[in-house]
């Protein structure tokens, strides 16, 4: 299982605690030694994942079109190439919370791709009556139409990009949180590994001097 798993984290101190109480603490240093340079590992790699959330790279793989086909996104999540900015946020997203504030996400997402759609087929038609009023008289009041409807259009697109973008941060916001709750609880097991490793080293030199040295 993998180490961002938090159980996996407390079997990496678990297992050699055991070993240090059965007074093999040779044993018990090499795997707190282990266990330290795994978490310090981790540790890098979650200060990889804020920086990439906060670069909107994490926004970018919500977006992915792949993902945004049918209920089954996270499965799809899952089989993606693992990536900074997905890593450790697998369970977040599962979330009803989360999930809620995706679904807005990705709703305005489509408003505006829609908004987008229509102002250009607008110009289309904006293009297009210009070239016929002189050929149609009937065609002269179209402009004023058209152009009333395209400023209906580009203030709704703003609108919805606002929106969006405060749907965004909102998002952005969830996932640094929870990392950084990750990172924080990372750090505790680092304090717990170095002061295990150091206390086990000091034992087993003691019993290694000791008349008859000791394993």
């Amino acid at each position: 299982r993998s180490v961002t798993d938090t159980s996996v984290q407390e079997s990496m101190l678990g297992v050699p605690y055991a070993y240090a109480r059965l007074n093999l603490p040779g044993k018990a240093a090499l795997l707190y030694g282990k266990a330290l340079d795994g978490f310090v590992q981790e540790l890098s790699r979650l200060d990889a994942s804020i920086r990439s959330v906060r670069e909107g790279k994490f926004l970018q793989a919500l977006l992915r079109q792949e993902l945004k086909q049918g209920r089954d996104w996270i499965a799809r999540l899952r089989a993606l190439p693992e990536t900074p900015e997905t890593r450790y946020l697998i369970e977040l997203m599962a979330s009803d919370d989360f999930q809620e504030s995706l679904r807005n996400y990705l709703d305005l997402d489509d408003l505006l791709n829609r908004l987008k759609s229509w102002d250009e087929n607008l110009n289309s038609y904006e293009e297009m009556t210009r070239q016929r009023r002189s050929a149609a008289q009937n065609y002269q009041g179209y402009d004023d139409q058209i152009r009333q409807l395209r400023n209906q259009v580009r203030d709704a697109r703003q609108k919805a990009g606002s929106l969006m973008i405060a749907q965004g941060k909102m998002i952005e916001t969830m996932a640094v949180n929870d990392l950084d709750r990750r990172r924080k609880h990372l750090q505790g097991y680092v304090a717990q590994a170095r002061f295990a490793l150091a206390e086990s080293y000091e034992r087993a030199s003691r019993m290694q001097a000791a008349p008859g040295g000791a394993k």
